[in-house]
């Protein structure tokens, strides 16, 4: 019985297997790829070209600028660039990084300023003004790239040092007022330090710091809400600059540097930990005696009542974090959704219609869904990039307004107020819209603006929502 069993499973694996090769080889599964674009040899060489344009560009040229890409969607040809130019990129749409934080989208003129992008790299088209060409390679030049940093208010900004390669900006201030705020052209990281010295001879004090958006004034975010994981990157259609990002600061008269720490106490832990492990690892080996000394100490461990006691401590600890996270995120829009306390959806696509063809349905590609929410208000807000703050009525509408504005019309809500019916006295009494990927404004309208009943606000990302 059990060989016949074992034939019989052996036969199935391989079937499975013969099949899954079979559809491998048919689809490319696990071809290597050797050529940078498929089928076009060609642009490997032009590619290299550029790379040696680049290069020279970079040569006896100051360290703090960069070259924008713009090409597909899903084109990564580029990537491997600054290892050959020493020169960062910045890729205009998405990448792989947008999964996280501090990777903008956009591709506007500011955006690109401030991401100091003195060349374009793109594949034909036009971008400014064309200093070569590689091929279906262009590379144009833009002369409004910004500095390293600037100052938003009153005061003069020198620029002492930039060296983003070694981890190093030191800046001078002069004539700032009280409302200045220095603002560095670079994405906060938590193992970024700022330091003050009121003049050349005075001692180094700290600054703390935020990040503050690339364009506009949006919510600022701190390396603490960072290492707490409060703030996450994910915008369906990107992040179009209105993210919390640069590294910003109260401005005053002196000098301010920005240094990159490299080792913190923890890393150097982490190094003697990893040494300590191999200096026993090696001991283990060259002594067998140690090994029977210790054999005992390990099958005591190994007991079942100590892994019981370990896993049952696991499993605790797994459960109160658990439930921790869950009434955290509980009154978030989000949440209702995926317990089913949403009052009604509405789906305007399958969530790959772009990617697939249905037989007989026309594509609408990007277009919204929509979830509806009746009874609710607007509690703390939580969308990524802001801070947990309380929303009054009267703060309603500038905490749901979004940073873009795309036309979509709501869906009919269960329990909409009728034209009769009186107007609620804030745009949080009425019903709430939770879109994706695209977001709409709404601004608070009085009663007798219009005689159309109120509609429901739009949520940009994610947001708390209140039980009246």
């Amino acid at each position: 019985m059990s060989l016949g069993t074992a034939a019989m499973a052996a036969a199935l694996v391989a079937w499975l297997a013969r099949d899954a090769t079979n559809l491998a080889r048919r689809h490319g599964v696990g071809v290597v790829q050797v050529e940078r674009v498929p089928g076009d040899p060609a642009f490997e060489a032009a590619y290299e070209q550029f790379l040696q344009w680049a290069a020279s560009a970079r040569h006896g040229q100051p360290a703090d600028w960069r070259i924008a890409v713009r090409t597909d969607r899903n084109a990564h040809w580029f990537m491997d660039s600054p290892v050959y130019t020493g020169t960062p990129i910045y890729k205009v749409g998405f990448t792989p990084g947008d999964n996280f934080v501090h990777k903008p989208e956009s591709g506007s003129a500011r955006v690109l300023d401030l991401t100091q992008a003195r060349y374009l790299l793109a594949q034909g088209g036009s971008g400014g003004s064309q200093v070569a060409s590689f091929g279906p390679l262009r590379v144009f030049e833009r002369p409004t790239a910004a500095g390293i940093a600037r100052i938003d208010g009153p005061g003069e900004l020198l620029v002492e040092a930039a060296d983003l390669q070694a981890g190093r900006v030191r800046v001078r201030l002069a004539g700032t007022a009280p409302d200045s705020r220095l603002v560095f052209h670079v994405a906060g990281y938590p193992r970024w330090d700022l330091s003050f010295r009121a003049g050349d001879g005075a001692p180094a004090e700290p600054v703390s710091w935020i990040e503050v958006p690339v364009v506009g004034d949006g919510p600022t975010a701190t390396p603490e809400q960072r290492l707490r994981g409060e703030l996450r990157g994910g915008k369906a259609l990107g992040d179009d600059g209105s993210e919390p990002t640069l590294i910003a600061a109260p401005a005053r008269d002196g000098v301010f540097e920005l240094r990159y720490a490299r080792w913190r106490w923890f890393d150097a832990a982490g190094l003697l930990a990893s040494l300590a492990a191999l200096i026993a690892c090696a001991s283990l080996l060259r002594s067998p005696r140690l090994v029977d000394r210790l054999r005992p100490l390990a099958r005591r461990l190994a007991h079942p009542a100590v892994l019981a006691v370990v896993a049952a401590a696991a499993i605790v600890g797994a459960g109160l974090r658990w439930r921790t996270a869950a009434e955290r995120e509980r009154p978030l829009a989000s949440a209702r959704v995926a317990d089913g306390r949403a009052a009604a959806t509405r789906a305007q696509r399958p969530a790959q219609d772009r990617y697939v063809d249905l037989p007989g349905r026309r594509r609408r590609p990007r277009r919204p869904s929509e979830v509806v929410f009746s009874g609710v208000a607007p509690g703390p807000r939580s969308t990524p990039g802001s801070r947990s703050t309380t929303t009054t009525p009267s703060s309603a509408a500038a905490a749901l307004t979004a940073s873009r504005s795309t036309p979509a019309r709501p869906a009919a809500p269960p329990g909409r107020r009728s034209p009769t019916s009186p107007p609620p006295t804030a745009p949080t009494a009425s019903a709430h819209a939770f879109l994706s990927p695209r977001t709409c404004n709404t601004r608070p309208t009085s009663p007798s603006a219009s005689p159309r009943p109120a509609k429901p606000s739009r949520i940009g990302f994610d947001v708390a929502l209140a039980d009246p």
